[in-house]
Parts: C-alpha cells; structure tokens; sequence
C-alpha cells in the first residue's frame, strides 16, 4: 500500500510540474505577441495617388499587404 500512495503523489506533483510548465510557455508566448506587426500595403497597376491625397483602385488592381514583426522574425 506504501508503493500506492507515493505513486499517486508522484502523479499528482508530475501533474502539478507539468501544468507549471504549460502555463509558463503560454504566458511567454502572450508577452511575445504584445507588439504587432507592421503592416503596409502596395498597389499595382492600375491606381492614382494624387499628391496628399487617398490612393484611388480600380477592381482589377492588384493589393499586396505586407507584415514585418522583429520580434518574431516574419518578413
């Protein structure tokens, strides 16, 4: 019976650890994140941008969305 008891406790503080770690990696992957990237967009042909103005599409342009985050290295 000895045998049962400290194996259950050892079930039981393994557990314990391994939800300590789990928590540890999600809360270091939320901190990781707290800066979004960068975005910017790109148009291709045809569009107008006047000069100070709004960039004007057509439905046939292309549209690129660009994202760059240093801190997770996506370029």
């Amino acid at each position: 019976m000895v045998k049962k008891k400290l194996l259950g406790k050892k079930r039981i503080y393994g557990g314990i650890a391994a939800m300590a770690l789990i928590t540890m990696i999600f809360f270091m992957q939320a901190h990781a994140e707290e800066i979004p990237p960068v975005t910017t967009d790109e148009f291709g042909q045809p569009h107008y941008t006047p000069i100070g103005g709004p960039t004007y599409i057509s439905d046939v342009t292309p549209i690129w969305l660009n994202a760059t985050d240093d801190a997770s290295g996506v370029n």
